[in-house]
């Protein structure tokens, strides 16, 4: 009888380690599987007393790409909304910002936002980027700038206006033209450099104001070999937020069209291959009005592009 009752002791305990293995032990709090227990909807900005107000963010649930690239990516964001001279926008610090904080916490980028600077702060950052940083081969520099921007018909030139700017300033000596910041990027030792303008009169960087469209993305290949093809070649390419042109600044608080549009791009995270490319990114604001203008400049090589690698799902906040 006592040999029976152990047998079948036995045999019951087998038993119930086969179900409690078949169903799965969690422990409270943590998940054993599938997306991270964070709605989006409890995602701030991550320095919520400069004021900044993100309208919307990622879905971490749809984060991750299963690759990380070796190289570094930088961006460098300026932002100026508050002038001595001229009108005050609504959106540009918010709209640096927002896509600062898309690329940092789920793109991986290096950000740094400068915010209403005067015309020597920017030539002096800019500087800073040429002479001090040290890049590899692989690295990576976004550059974006939004704010006012003006055009003299005489010089046939385009200018970016600073915090410090004059209001009528007929020969631009307190504006930053583009041809010099055509010139002072192009010599930063970065070799895949991507500029995003989001102010007036922005498209006529490009001095015949040309559109480029992109070739349709590789196919099914690696991200590993798709990644590799896009960046062989050095360069030098920018978006604009229009051409010779005046831009919409947008509702207070609501971001400017173009950067909404900017900020879809980031929040589709890559498509199922976690992968954006500056095609990509051209898709999506490709029908805002005015029309953006997309172009290269200097040593840009044909063939070059620019990629944002979403981070994996272990690394998003």
């Amino acid at each position: 009888m006592a040999s029976r009752f152990r047998s079948w002791g036995t045999s019951t305990l087998v038993l119930v380690i086969l179900v409690v293995l078949c169903l799965g032990v969690t422990t409270p709090g943590r998940a054993t599987h599938g997306p991270r227990n964070h709605p989006s909807k409890y995602y701030q900005d991550p320095d919520p007393k400069r004021g900044a107000r993100v309208v919307g963010a990622t879905n971490p649930q749809k984060a991750g790409a299963p690759f990380t690239r070796n190289g570094k990516d930088y961006a460098l964001l300026v932002a100026t909304d508050d002038y001595d001279n001229w009108s005050h926008l609504n959106n540009p610090r918010d709209d640096a910002r927002a896509v600062a904080y898309e690329l940092k916490n789920y793109y991986g980028f290096e950000t740094e936002v400068i915010e209403n600077p005067t015309k020597e702060a920017i030539l002096t950052t800019l500087l800073r980027y040429k002479r001090e940083r040290k890049y590899s081969n692989e690295d990576q520099l976004f550059i974006f700038f939004a704010g006012h921007g003006t055009f003299i018909d005489e010089f046939k030139e385009g200018y970016i206006i600073a915090k410090d700017s004059k209001a009528n300033d007929e020969l631009g000596e307190t504006y930053i033209a583009h041809s010099q910041l055509r010139r002072l990027i192009d010599f930063i030792p970065c070799r895949h450099i991507f500029v995003v303008l989001d102010v007036c009169f922005s498209g006529t960087i490009d001095e015949f104001i040309a559109r480029r469209r992109g070739p349709d993305e590789y196919g099914d290949t690696s991200n590993y070999e798709f990644i590799e093809r896009k960046l062989q070649f050095q360069t030098r390419q920018f978006l604009t937020s229009g051409g010779k042109e005046y831009v919409p600044d947008g509702r207070p608080g609501q971001h400017s069209p173009f950067v909404r549009k900017i900020l879809e791009a980031l929040r589709s995270y890559g498509g199922q291959y976690g992968v954006l490319t500056i095609g990509g990114v051209t898709s999506y604001v490709e029908r805002v009005t005015p029309e953006p203008r997309r172009g290269e400049w200097g040593t840009n090589e044909p063939g070059s592009d620019f990629v944002f690698v979403a981070r994996s799902k272990d690394k998003s906040p």
